[in-house]
């Protein structure tokens, strides 16, 4: 699964799968939002976030970050 910043604070970059016509992302803690971009326009990075503090603590419980 992708990653998606919501935005620059800690705790808040999340995994998730599902991509809406809207631009908005739902992740795998259940919140839903439009993905904070990144440099060249992308709204994922292709890896997971370099620091752990930046990964939200929900996301990291249910499971999804490996």
């Amino acid at each position: 699964m992708p990653w998606y910043l919501c935005s620059i604070g800690d705790h808040d970059t999340h995994r998730g799968e599902l991509l809406h016509p809207d631009g908005t992302v739902t992740v795998a803690c259940g919140i839903r939002f439009r993905p904070h971009p990144l440099l060249h326009s992308a709204i994922a990075p292709r890896s997971g976030p370099p620091d752990p503090d930046q990964i939200c603590l929900a996301c990291r419980r249910s499971g999804s970050v490996q």
